[in-house]
C-alpha cells in the first residue's frame, strides 16, 4: 500500500501541471496570431509524442527500472515547462510543446505499469484502479483551476513556471519506492517458459491481449472528445467574452465530476455490465459535447461540462480495469500500459487535429455537432465487430471442449 499511495501522489501533481498545460497552450498559441485550425494541430503534438513513446517505453519497462524512468520523464518535463517561458516563436514552441508530450508519455506509462505491479494481493484490481484514475482526474481537475487562476492573476509566463515546479517536486516520492515490494515475474522455470512464448511473438504485440484491445478502444474514443473540447473550447470561449479564469473553471468542474463518479464506481460497477456501462457514457459523452456550442449560458456549460466528467470517468475507470485484469502475466504490464496509454494519446491526437482542420471549412459551431455523431457511429460499428469476434471465439473454445 505504501507504493500505491506513493504513485497515487505523483500522477496526482504529473496530472496537475499537464492540467494547466491544457489551459495554458492553447490560449499562447491562438494569442500568436494562429488560425483555429493551427491551435488543434499544436495542440495535437503533444499527444502524438506521447503515442510515439508508449511502446518502447512499455517494452522497455521492468519493475527495476520504472522509477528512474519515471525520474527522467519528469526532469524532460519540467525542463520543456521552464523552456516555453524562453521559446521565441512558434516553431521553438512546437518543438518543445513535442518534447513536453514525450516526457509526459513517459511518466503515465510507468506510472500505470507500476500500479498493476505495486496492488497488493487480495486487493481488487477494480479498486486500485478506481484510485488510480481518481488520482489522475483529481489531478486535471486541480491543474485546470490552477492554470486558469495563474494565467489570469501573473500573465503566461509566470503560469508556465509555476507550472515547472510541480513535475520537479514529483521526483520526491520516487525516492521512498519500495521496489522490493513490487510483482515481479515468476523465477525459474515459469519464468523461461513465458519468456519462450512471448519469443514467439513480434515484440510490437506484445501485451496486446484482446481486453487491452477494447480498452485501448474505449480509451481513443474518450479522450477524441475530451481534447477537442480541450484545444477548441478555449478559443470558442474566448471568441464569446468569456475570460481566461471562466476557461480554467469549467475544465476544473470537468474533472471533479470525473474525480468524483472514480472515486464510487467500484462499488457501482459490481452490480452493473461494465460494457453496457461504457456504451451508455460514451453516447451520453457525446450528446453532452454536442450541446456546447449551441449554449452561451455558464450555468448549463457548467452542466455539460460535469456531464463530459462523469462519462470520461466511468470509462476510464471500466477501460483501466479491463488492461489490469486482462494484461497476462506481470512480466507484460509495462507492454499493455503502453498498448491502452497508445490508445488515449491517438484519440488525443486525432481529436485536436481533425476538429481544427474541419472548423476551418465548416466553423467552429457545426464542427462540435457534427464531430461527435460521426465517431459515435464509428465506434459503435468497431464495438459491433469486437463482440462478434468474441462470440466466434468462445463458440469455437466451446466446440473444441466439446
Amino acid at each position: 500500500m505504501h507504493n500505491l499511495l506513493l504513485i497515487y501522489l505523483l500522477t496526482f501533481l504529473a496530472t496537475t501541471q499537464e492540467g494547466g498545460m491544457n489551459v495554458l497552450v492553447p490560449l499562447t498559441v491562438a494569442a500568436g496570431g494562429a488560425s483555429t485550425a493551427m491551435v488543434g494541430i499544436v495542440y495535437g503534438l503533444a499527444a502524438a509524442f506521447r503515442l510515439i513513446s508508449r511502446p518502447p517505453v512499455g517494452a522497455f519497462y521492468t519493475v527495476d527500472r520504472g522509477m528512474w524512468m519515471a525520474g527522467a520523464g519528469l526532469l524532460v518535463v519540467a525542463a520543456s515547462n521552464f523552456g516555453f517561458t524562453l521559446a521565441s516563436g512558434s516553431v521553438a514552441f512546437a518543438v518543445l510543446y513535442a518534447v513536453h508530450g514525450f516526457g509526459f508519455g513517459v511518466v503515465t506509462t510507468v506510472m500505470l505499469a507500476l500500479c498493476m505491479d505495486a496492488r497488493p494481493e487480495g486487493t481488487k484490481v477494480g479498486e486500485v484502479m478506481g484510485w488510480y484514475t481518481a488520482a489522475i482526474a483529481a489531478g486535471y481537475m486541480t491543474g485546470g483551476f490552477l492554470g486558469g487562476w495563474a494565467g489570469e492573476a501573473f500573465g503566461l509566463p509566470v503560469a508556465y513556471r509555476l507550472l515547472g515546479l510541480l513535475p520537479a517536486v514529483s521526483l520526491l516520492p520516487l525516492l521512498m519506492f519500495r521496489t522490493g515490494d513490487l510483482a515481479r515475474p515468476e523465477p525459474g522455470a515459469a519464468a523461461a517458459a513465458a519468456a519462450r512464448k512471448a519469443g514467439k511473438r513480434r515484440l510490437a504485440l506484445r501485451g496486446l491481449t484482446l481486453p487491452v484491445l477494447v480498452a485501448a478502444l474505449i480509451a481513443f474514443y474518450m479522450n477524441f472528445f475530451n481534447d477537442v473540447m480541450d484545444a477548441l473550447f478555449p478559443v470558442y470561449a474566448q471568441a464569446a467574452g468569456y475570460s481566461t479564469g471562466f476557461i480554467g473553471y469549467m475544465k476544473g468542474f470537468k474533472s471533479m465530476g470525473s474525480m468524483a463518479i472514480r472515486l464510487v464506481s467500484g462499488p457501482l460497477l459490481r452490480y452493473l455490465d461494465h460494457r453496457k456501462v461504457n456504451l451508455v457514457s460514451l453516447v451520453v459523452l457525446a450528446a453532452a459535447v454536442a450541446a456546447v456550442p449551441l449554449t452561451l449560458l455558464p450555468v448549463v456549460l457548467l452542466g455539460l461540462f460535469v456531464l463530459q466528467g462523469i462519462c470520461r470517468g466511468i470509462a476510464r475507470v471500466t477501460s483501466a480495469t479491463l488492461v489490469a485484469e486482462g494484461k497476462g502475466s506481470a512480466a507484460d504490464s509495462g507492454a499493455a500500459s503502453g498498448w491502452y496509454n497508445a490508445g488515449l494519446d491517438l484519440g488525443a491526437t486525432l481529436g485536436p487535429a481533425s476538429a481544427g482542420l474541419l472548423a476551418g471549412f465548416m466553423g467552429l459551431k457545426t464542427t462540435l455537432v457534427v464531430l461527435p455523431a460521426v465517431f459515435l457511429a464509428i465506434y459503435a460499428v468497431l464495438e459491433v465487430a469486437l463482440r462478434r469476434y468474441e462470440a466466434r471465439k468462445l463458440a469455437g473454445a466451446s466446440a473444441q471442449a466439446g
